[in-house]
């Protein structure tokens, strides 16, 4: 008996199970999908550069030195050197006179403070930029 074909019956409605083995062929769809491309159209990209005015108002920091001179007639017993109090850089000059005896004086202090201001300029110009257009192109319809 070939192992495919179905099993004789018994008289009681069963099959018979000797040393054959019962075989019943399963079957099955399959679904399989796809993708086709289709062309939708294009896209034209154009890159141009236009020139535009352009204004811009920038402040400038500029430093300026204020100098005040603060007479001064002491008698002193050696120079010293510049010195800072809090923003005024103070700068001894010192003059040698002839008296009876020589002494060192201590003629006036120069007194420098440096203060920013500001300006304000108006800056006008063209400056150039790049403009990008895009746009869409349609295709013409398959037949």
């Amino acid at each position: 008996m070939s192992e495919d074909a179905p099993l004789p019956a018994t008289g009681d409605g069963e099959r018979n199970t000797t040393d054959e083995a019962l075989r019943i062929p399963l079957a099955e769809e399959v679904l399989t999908a796809r993708i086709a491309e289709q062309e939708q159209g294009h896209i034209r990209i154009h890159k141009r550069v236009e020139t535009v005015p352009m204004r811009a108002d920038i402040d400038l920091v500029r430093e300026t030195a204020r100098i005040d001179r603060v007479p001064r007639d002491e008698v002193v017993d050696a120079a010293r050197e510049p010195w800072y109090e809090e923003e005024t850089l103070i700068i001894p000059r010192y003059e040698e006179r002839l008296v009876t005896e020589k002494r060192l004086v201590l003629v006036e202090e120069i007194r420098v403070r440096i203060r920013p201001e500001t300006e304000r300029v108006q800056l006008r110009d063209e400056v150039r930029r790049e403009v990008v257009d895009i746009g869409e192109v349609p295709t013409e319809p398959e037949p």
